[in-house]
Formats: structure tokens, C-alpha cells, sequence
């Protein structure tokens, strides 16, 4: 910061006035694009400001705020008076189309706006939101600034772009004695916003009684709607102002009126739980019976927002309890899924239908025990709940218990002699879901009850299976420990071993191989637990097997050996392993691809290494005729390509349809593979069945700079042939 600036900044008149006589330039100095007379001004010293004859008074800041709007917020109206007799543009406006005036206007500094008014300001423009001067003086509650522009003639009508005026803005911020002013002056109190919301609306809604009445003493219509069907009595009802429903009832405010989706004040005061509210109305003869568009009625709304005084007070003017919604729920369904135990007591003493089912055959009880409400739950089957009904999944409520893991739940439920061996639509059990998700403590309370732990359906597996899937080795032991039947297979033939495998649970697995389990046995695929290992991708299970001594060259029925699955998938040390123990790196499946075939078509670089060490046969095509070169080709390896390139690969080979690897990178436009073969010799002048060569199946695929590459290449050869 420089002398100067800092003598500005802070005030040093006698610092400042020696550098100014000594001939310092202060139009040019400038800190972070503020200027010495813009600082002046932010700090208010007229002095300073005094001092600095000359400055451009037009300068703006990076907001587009110019030095007089920099002032008109700062109260120094002395500064102000300055700027303007320099000539400073009190028109001009910011980035916001906010003017000098504006600004003035919404901070409260009477002087400067007086000063600016005398010098012929335009208190009607508008800033980019259609905010006037009166609008922003509205909002601020600057009653004599108001005065002043009025008289001044300022539009008290004018609107913003959301069609609000200055007397909606008043009402909006309670300026009582504004909104006063602006009606003795005949402002429009009718008038209504974009959204239709009027004045009154508006007051009701910010909860200002005063200006409610004077609107009212003056006519405003208290039953008109906005957009969305809302009157003004509703809107009370809505934020809970009570002396202003009062005010509304006692104008005879329609209370019966509904909005656009079919509801009614009394609606909106349950909703939001407003007690004095719903008894001011319910008095006044409130239909509170009456359904909105989703046949939801005052008592529901109260039950599902937790409101248990209204609960009461409508129960206590016998309003229908067991009347459902769209979705069938009743005011006790929605008591019971938002765990208000209160409102649910209140309901069961008057007697709702305790069984009654949703769309979704969930009945109270069900919900309870899904969400893991105890305390409902035990009320419940006090007052005789059914607990052995079905939803529509044939889940019964100890079902549902038990899939959420609510243990207090599923002994209660068992203790009132619920089915531990209960089956869904699907036929799994209890026992199963436990395993599925992992309840412990549930397997155990079942086991207890005497479930069948190998109990499994043709379509479902047995909860051993499932805990093997989801790896809760836990629960895989307590049912080994039971002496659950580890070799029982599912639909498929697949064992609990298998699946383990499968999924990569090797302690299961050991736990399993420790207990004797068939590690030979295949299922409906002929595939072994080996070769679940295999395409997952699971070493350390993968040589577990080997070590006991599976075949490691056992195939599917689609003849896939655990190697062809493991070079498939990518997994390198997997095929390092089984190499090591005897795979056969040839061996091909039923398309006659093989292993090396399968990690050239799916990029695996490592792999197709590691095979060519081994002398696997990369010439050998399938039953296609395609080579294990012309798969990378057509897939763009271009790092396989040179590798097998330098094993001597045939780089002419064709398959049944006459395409080579030049061809098969033509179509797919790998123009690296294509400058490779064509530099490693790849004949160019074979044509395919169709009588189609390289350069005319690239220009067909529209792959032109392969066409240049090709046609490059064949003039730079016979140029080489003629130098010869």
C-alpha cells in the first residue's frame, strides 16, 4: 500500500495534503481496483474526499457501483451533496439496475434520498427484479422516505416482476401504518400478485393482525383464492394464526371453502398441528369428515403428523376412524408407521379395526414390526391383533420381524406361538432370511424354537446356502454345528461349497472342506467349485481346492477348463497357479477356442505372456476359423498384436469368411494395428469371400485415413521395387 493510500485509508489529512502539494498522483493509485477517492468515500471523510480535486467522480466499482451509490449507503449525506455539485451521475445504475436512488431508499438515509429528489432523481425506474424506490422503501419499512417520494408523485401501483406492489411488500413485512399511508393515498388493496395472492393473503399469511383488520375495514375480500384454491382463512390455518382465524370466522370467512387438491382449513390446521385452530373451527360446525383428492380427512392427517390433542378432540366428536385412503391406510396404519404410540392408544380405545390391511395387505402390526415399534407392536396383540396374517407376499408380521432384524419383536411374536418354519410366496423360511441378512441372535431364537434348519424348496436354497452366499461365517457354523446338511444342493445342484467358492469366502470354505464337504461334486453346468473360484477370480480359494486335489483340468459342458475361465476373466495369478499344478494350456473349449484365444479377445496382455512362454498354439484358430491374432485385431490390443507378431504369428490368416487381421482392423479402425501389419508385411491384395481387399473394406467403413495409410504404403513399396 502506498503513503498515500495509507494516509487516505485512515484518515491522515496533514500526511495526505503534503503528498498532494508535493505532486503525487492520486488518479493513478489504486489497491485491489479501488481507487484513493473511491476508499474516501467507503470511509466517509468529507475532508479527504474535499481534498481530492479532480477525481473522476464517474468511476465504478467491480459490481458496477459508482461512487455516489457507495456513499447513498453509508449515511453522509455531506459526501453526497459533494459528489453531485462535482458532477458525480446520480442516474447511472449498477449491475443490478439498482440507482443511487434505490439504494438510498432501502438503507434509510432520508438526507441523502431528499438531496437527490431536489436534483431531479428518477424515483420511478426499476432494478432488474421491477423493484422501485417505493417498493424497497416498502420492505425496509421507511415511512418518511415513502412520504417524501409520494409526494414527489412516485407510482404507489407500480409492480415487480413477480407482480407485487409496494402496499403487497408493506403487508408482507407488517409495516402497519405504511400499508396505512399507501391506502389513504387509494393504493389497490385488491390487487393480486402472479400467484394470485392478494394483500390480505399476504398479511394473513406473515401473521400482521393489524394490517388484516385495516384491509378488512376497507373491503378486502377475505374469500377470494389464489392459484392453488388457498383463501385466506386457510392460509391462517396453514402458519397457525389464531387470532387472525378468529378475526376471519367472526367476517363470516367461508370455512368449508377447499383448495385445488380438495382440502379444507381444517385440514391444513391437523396437518400442522394447530389445536386452538381445529377447536375454533370444529365449533364454528367444520365438516371434519370431508376427504381431499386423496381421500385423506382431518382425523388421518392429525394421526400421521403426531397431534395427538386434535386426535382427541375429533375422536371425541366421533369422527370415522376406520375410513381408508387411496392406498388403503386408516388413521391407525399412519399412527402406527410414524411411531405414535399415543395417538395409537387413542384410536384402539375407540374402537378402530386393529386388523384392518392397506392396498398392500400390510395391517398395523405388520408395519410395527417392519420399522421395529415394540412398544406398538405389544399394544397391539394386547388388544388381540391377528399375528399369524399374510401381506401379499405371504410374509407373515414374524417374518417381517425377523428380515429387519427385530429381535424383541419375533420372540414376542413367538411367544404368542408364531410359525418358526412359516415360508413366504417364494417357500424361504424364517431361518433363511436370518442367514440372508446376517441375524445372529434371530438364528439362534429360531433354532431354539425347533426351525428346520435344512429345510429348503426346488426354488429357494437352504439357509446354510444362503449364509455361505453372504458370508456370515457365524451363522455357517452355528448350523454345522446343529449338523445342517453341508452337502445339500439347490435347484441348480449347487452346493454350500460352491457357492462359498463362488462368492469368495475362503474361511467358509475351509470350514466346509474341514467338515468333509464334496469338493468333486459339479453342478447342472458341470461346473465345479474350482471353476466358481476360477471366474471370480478367487486365488487363495482356488489353491485351497488344488491342494486337496481337484482336477484342474475338469471342463463344463460348454468344455471351459478352470484356465480358459481364469484367462477370460483376467485373472493373472490365477493362471499362474493353475499352470503350476498342470493345466493344460492348450485345452479348447466346444467353439474350439482356447485358452490363449480368450485372453487375445479380451485384452489381457499379462496373460497371452505368460501363455507363449508355455508354448501354447497362438495359430490355432476356432471353429470359426478366427486366430487368436485377428481377435486382438478386431479389438484393438495393439500391444497382443506385437507380441504375437514376435512369436511368428500368421499374419495372413483368414477365417470362413475370408477376413484377415489387416481386414479386421480396417473395419474397426485401428490404424496403429494397421501401420504394424502392414510394416511387418500383412498382405494387402487379399480379397475376402465378397471379392473385397483391405483399402476397399476401410473406404467402405468410411475409415479414409486407413485408405491414405494403405495406399501410402503400397506406393512407397513399388517405389522400392523400381530403385531395385
Amino acid at each position: 500500500m502506498s503513503p498515500l493510500m495509507y494516509a487516505c485509508k485512515h484518515g491522515n489529512t496533514g500526511v495526505l495534503r503534503v503528498l498532494l502539494d508535493k505532486g503525487v498522483d492520486f488518479k493513478s493509485c489504486y489497491v485491489d481496483g479501488v481507487s484513493l477517492i473511491m476508499h474516501a468515500c467507503e470511509n466517509t471523510n468529507y475532508k479527504i474526499v474535499r481534498m481530492l480535486k479532480g477525481a473522476d467522480f464517474k468511476e465504478r466499482d467491480r459490481d458496477g457501483r459508482s461512487i455516489v451509490m457507495k456513499v447513498c449507503g453509508h449515511i453522509n449525506a455531506k459526501i453526497a451533496c459533494l459528489l453531485i455539485e462535482n458532477g458525480a451521475d446520480f442516474h447511472k445504475c449498477d449491475r443490478l439496475g439498482v440507482s443511487p436512488l434505490m439504494f438510498a431508499c432501502e438503507h434509510g438515509h432520508k438526507e441523502i434520498v431528499k438531496k437527490l429528489l431536489i436534483d431531479a432523481a428518477d424515483f420511478n425506474k426499476c432494478d432488474i427484479l421491477g423493484q422501485t424506490c417505493v417498493i424497497k422503501a416498502c420492505m425496509q419499512g421507511h415511512e418518511e422516505i415513502i412520504r417524501m417520494l409520494l409526494e414527489k408523485g412516485a407510482s404507489y401501483e407500480e409492480i415487480d416482476r413477480m407482480g407485487q406492489s409496494p402496499i403487497m411488500k408493506a403487508c408482507e413485512h407488517g409495516h402497519t401504518e405504511i400499508v396505512q399511508k399507501l391506502l389513504g393515498k387509494g393504493a389497490d388493496f385488491h390487487k393480486c400478485d402472479r400467484s394470485g395472492v392478494s394483500p390480505l393473503m399476504i398479511a394473513c399469511v406473515h401473521g400482521h393482525k393489524e394490517i388484516v383488520k385495516e384491509l378488512l375495514d376497507k373491503g378486502a375480500d377475505f374469500n377470494k383464492c389464489d392459484r392453488s384454491g388457498q383463501t385466506c382463512i386457510m392460509k391462517a390455518c396453514i402458519q397457525g394464526h389464531e387470532d387472525i382465524v378468529s378475526i376471519l370466522l367472526e367476517k363470516r370467512a367461508d370455512y368449508e371453502v377447499i383448495d385445488r387438491t380438495c382440502q379444507s382449513p381444517i385440514m391444513k390446521a391437523c396437518e400442522h398441528g394447530h389445536t386452538e385452530i381445529v377447536k375454533k373451527l370444529l365449533d364454528k360446525g367444520a365438516d371434519f369428515n370431508k376427504c381431499d383428492k386423496s381421500e385423506q380427512y382431518p382425523l388421518m392427517m392429525a394421526c400421521e403428523n403426531g397431534h395427538p390433542e386434535i386426535v382427541w378432540m375429533l375422536l371425541d366428536r366421533e369422527a370415522n376412524c376406520n375410513k381408508s385412503d387411496y392406498n388403503g391406510s386408516t388413521p391407525l396404519t399412519k399412527a402406527c408407521r410414524m411411531e405414535h404410540t399415543e395417538i395409537v392408544k387413542l384410536l384402539i380405545d375407540k374402537e378402530a379395526d386393529i386388523n384392518k390391511s392397506d392396498f398392500d395387505d400390510l395391517s398395523p402390526v405388520m408395519i410395527a414390526c417392519e420399522l421395529g415399534f415394540t412398544e406398538i407392536v405389544n399394544i397391539l396383540l394386547d388388544k388381540g391383533a391377528e399375528y399369524v396374517k399374510n401381506n401379499i407376499f405371504e410374509e407373515s408380521p414374524v417374518m417381517i420381524a425377523c428380515c429387519n432384524g427385530n429381535t424383541n419383536i419375533m420372540k414376542m411374536l413367538l411367544d404368542r406361538g408364531a410359525d418358526c418354519n412359516h415360508c413366504d410366496s417364494e417357500h424361504a423360511s424364517l431361518l433363511v432370511k436370518a442367514c440372508e441378512k446376517g441375524h445372529t441372535i434371530i438364528l439362534k431364537l429360531l433354532l431354539e424354537r425347533g426351525a428346520d434348519y435344512n429345510k429348503v424348496d426346488k426354488n429357494y436354497p437352504s439357509p446354510l446356502m444362503k449364509a455361505c452366499e453372504y458370508g456370515h461365517t457365524e451363522i455357517v457354523n452355528i448350523l454345522l454345528d446343529k449338523g445342517a446338511d453341508f452337502n445339500k444342493v439347490d435347484f441348480n445342484d449347487q452346493s454350500p461349497l460352491m457357492t462359498a467358492c463362488e462368492h469368495g469366502h475362503t474361511e467358509i470354505v475351509n470350514l466346509l472342506l474341514t467338515k468333509e464337504a464334496d469338493f468333486i461334486k459339479l453342478n447342472l453346468q458341470d461346473q465345479s467349485a474350482l471353476m466358481k473360484a476360477c471366474v471370480h477370480g478367487h486365488t487363495e480359494i482356488a489353491i485351497i481346492l488344488l491342494v486337496r486335489g481337484i482336477d484342474c483340468n475338469k471342463t463344463d459342458w460348454n468344455d471351459q477348463s478352470p484356465l480358459l475361465l481364469a484367462c477370460k476373466h483376467g485373472h493373472i495369478q490365477l493362471v499362474k497357479v493353475l499352470i503350476e499344478r498342470g493345466a493344460d494350456c492348450d485345452k479348447c473349449d466346444y467353439l474350439d477356442q482356447s485358452p490363449v484365444f480368450m485372453a487375445c479377445t479380451s485384452g489381457h496382455t499379462e496373460i497371452v505372456k505368460v501363455l507363449l512362454e508355455q508354448g501354447s498354439d497362438f495359430n490355432r484358430s476356432d471353429c470359426t476359423g478366427k486366430s487368436p491374432i485377428r481377435k486382438a485385431c478386431e479389438h484393438g490390443h495393439s500391444k497382443i498384436v506385437e507380441m504375437l507378431l514376435d512369436n511368428g504369428a500368421d499374419i495372413d490368416t483368414c477365417d470362413v469368411v475370408g477376413h484377415t487381421p489387416l481386414m479386421m482392423a480396417c473395419i474397426h479402425s485401428h490404424k496403429t494395428i494397421v501401420k504394424m501389419l502392414l510394416d511387418r508385411g500383412a498382405d494387402y491384395n487379399i480379397y475376402d469371400n465378397d471379392g473385397k481387399s483391405p483399402v476397399q473394406i476401410a473406404y467402405l467403413n468410411y475409415q479414409y485415413d486407413i485408405v491414405t495409410m494403405i495406399n501410402k504404403h503400397t506406393l512407397m513399396e513399388k517405389q522400392g521395387q523400381k530403385s531395385t
